[in-house]
């Protein structure tokens, strides 16, 4: 987390931190599997539309934080930076990590749903579609609710300025653009999804919308991708996994699975190994 603390003068710390570097790692590798997905599947279409996304998401944020480590402008991203409200990062992360659940299990099998823009060599199978769809909600965060806030805020902040003297406004001019940004940014999200919805099925298109507006309305509060991340993700593949099995199936198959049981294993002697240093 940043040093600095919350100010409303910016919509990011500073510093960079540890965070924004896994960030950053993280849209590499995905734009690395996505690439893979847009040159052997029949998912090209889909693959080849959030590889761009990803694509400019990740050079956004790299040009933001190169910018605001000059100091030219504060023109940050919000990754993981110091909140309004003093939370710890791990309550953060395990609401993260709650939601994610709740949003997999139960939310994505109601209305309150954001479905995937879809465009239909090798046929990926459902754990194949999985990892795309995976990859597609980290680019859409990135570009969507890290990226574009931050730019929409740099923008209204720096032009609300040329009408003012001086820096007594500047935390005016911050809850300005603040407003802005939670107006705008669920707007852009929206219009973006009207290739999955049109313009006729409202509850949908109001669903997306309302979920933009959560996304963001998190990201300016407690300025942390993780809950962002896990939310997506879990609409994503809740979509995808219960639209072919119902709850008890998915257990079954996960039960049977080897990799399940590793990955279980490998988690359960990191515990113990970490307990027994202590």
């Amino acid at each position: 987390m940043g040093e600095e603390g919350f100010k409303l003068e910016r919509i990011s710390d500073k510093k960079p931190n540890a965070r924004e570097a896994w960030e950053i790692i993280l849209l590499v590798i995905g734009l690395v599997v996505v690439g893979f997905f847009r040159v052997n599947t029949t998912l090209w279409q889909v693959a080849e539309t959030f590889w761009f996304l990803g694509l400019t998401a990740l050079l956004g944020i790299i040009v933001a934080l190169v910018v605001s480590k000059l100091g030219v402008v504060n023109f940050g991203v919000p990754i993981s930076e110091s909140s309004i409200m003093p939370v710890k990062r791990r309550y953060l992360a395990a609401v993260a990590v709650i939601v994610g659940l709740a949003t997999f299990f139960f939310i994505s099998q109601t209305s309150y749903t954001v479905q995937m823009p879809t465009f239909q060599i090798l046929d990926p199978g459902l754990g194949g579609t999985a990892i795309l769809d995976f990859f597609a909600a980290i680019f859409e965060n990135a570009l969507f609710f890290i990226l574009i806030p931050g730019i929409v805020f740099t923008v209204v902040y720096y032009a609300s300025g040329i009408f003012s003297k001086g820096d007594d406004n500047q935390r005016l001019r911050g809850i300005i653009a603040l407003v802005i940004v939670l107006i705008s940014v669920p707007i852009i999200f929206t219009v973006y999804h009207t290739g999955t919805y049109g313009f006729e099925n409202i509850p949908a298109t109001t669903a997306v919308f309302v979920f933009g507006f959560e996304m963001t309305a998190w990201m300016l509060l407690m300025r942390d991708s993780l809950y962002v991340h896990a939310r997506h993700i879990g609409n994503n593949l809740g979509i995808l996994v219960f639209s072919s099995m119902t709850i008890e199936t998915f257990f079954v198959e996960l039960m049977s699975n080897w990799v399940v049981w590793l990955v279980g294993f490998l988690v359960a002697l990191a515990i113990i190994i970490k307990i027994i240093r202590k």
